[in-house]
């Protein structure tokens, strides 16, 4: 029991997620007396993550598409017997003084864990690398895992509607042959289950909320809230006047938490998160401290800005780009222009059709600072 390392461990509510809206969350950067965390003697290992920009794009090129969410990813990807001691926690059932403290290990994967997310990678490319040589609806299955998997979600398109169906159904057969499943296979046209959607209409894909039905994508936007989670649950939202909230906590350590929690890798709403990155640099250039107040003359931009953040969640594109099918040609259109503060591209996608039809759609834009 003396060799290895103990890792704290709480509980973390979550009202909106469907599968574990309570969860026991495993704290393997805390310190031991030494000084050191199980963290930081782990090496992270090469970066195999699939660049996420180039998944989204790929999951708007078609006009038939699934999503998959592999259920409890971590946990099917077992440790080697020799590493369990660096994975035990003390439980005890009752939590009272009488009770008596056990001493317990996990034997697999945990989220939190330095190298736990390139080793589930691993874990699925072994299951690739095994499963693309069988033939059939199983190395297609295994060609999609490998091509269109970040961590636990796969996400990919197709040009028709049986190609689709068919990998579904291969990703499936090769994740069984690990011991994997998914929780549910989302597919376009057709609405979510309950399993992955909380309104039956949109589920999550990687930031993004999906309207399956409609092929439509928008922002996932939170509601608006500058105070910290108590316990591991969410503080309430903000309802009233926003600058009125503001004004009693307006520092750089919560303009910057309300700019991350806008995530658009695609860029769909780079003309607010634009102007989002403009006036944060304002704020940086005043070299302040995280929680110094900032000045009040900026107090109405920022109510502004969090008034636009929460609108966000109304844009909407289409999910497919306007793929129709093998005989369509496409034109990449790149618009540049830049400022002395800031610089923006956007790159649309003209499709001539089969039958002559044009159709062009924002498929991504990016924004940079200047200075």
């Amino acid at each position: 029991l003396s060799k290895g390392y103990y890792i704290p461990w709480r509980h973390v509510f979550n009202p909106g997620s469907l599968s574990t809206p309570c969860r026991r969350v495993f704290d393997a950067s805390s310190r031991t007396p030494g000084g050191e965390s199980l963290n930081d003697v782990l090496a992270k290992g090469s970066n195999v993550l699939a660049k996420l920009f180039n998944l989204l794009v790929k999951f708007r090129c078609g006009p038939a598409c699934f999503t998959a969410d592999i259920s409890m990813a971590y946990n099917q990807v077992r440790i080697t017997p020799q590493e369990y001691c660096y994975q035990k926690y003390l439980w005890c059932e009752d939590l009272t003084d009488e009770e008596k403290i056990v001493v317990m290990c996990v034997v697999t994967l945990i989220y939190g864990v330095r190298p736990a997310g390139n080793l589930t990678i691993a874990g699925i490319q072994a299951i690739v690398d095994y499963a693309k040589d069988l033939g059939g609806k199983v190395a297609l299955g295994a060609e999609t895992l490998g091509d269109s998997t970040y961590v636990d979600d796969i996400f990919s398109a197709f040009l028709t509607e049986k190609l689709r169906d068919d990998a579904a159904e291969g990703v499936v057969e090769a994740l069984a042959i690990g011991g994997m499943s998914v929780k549910e296979i989302t597919k376009s046209g057709s609405p979510p289950t309950d399993k992955v959607s909380t309104d039956g209409e949109h589920v999550g894909v990687v930031g993004y909320r999906w309207a399956t039905e409609k092929d439509l994508l928008k922002l996932d936007i939170k509601p608006i809230t500058f105070k910290k989670a108590k316990r591991g649950l969410p503080s309430a939202p903000i309802e009233g006047d926003l600058v009125e909230a503001l004004s009693g906590c307006f520092t750089k350590r919560v303009i910057a938490g309300q700019n991350a929690s806008v995530f658009d890798p695609l860029g769909i709403c780079t003309p607010v998160t634009a102007k989002l990155k403009l006036d944060m640099a304002t704020i940086c250039r005043l070299q302040t401290d995280w929680d110094d107040k900032l000045p009040s003359e900026l107090l109405p931009v920022w109510g502004e800005n969090l008034a636009a953040i929460r609108l966000l969640s109304q844009v909407q594109v289409p999910r497919n780009i306007g793929l129709r099918g093998a005989g369509d040609k496409v034109d990449l259109i790149v618009c540049c222009d830049a400022s002395q503060q800031i610089s923006i591209a956007a790159v649309y996608c003209r499709i001539v059709h089969g039958n002559g039809d044009v159709t062009c759609q924002l498929m991504a834009a990016k924004s940079q600072l200047a200075t």
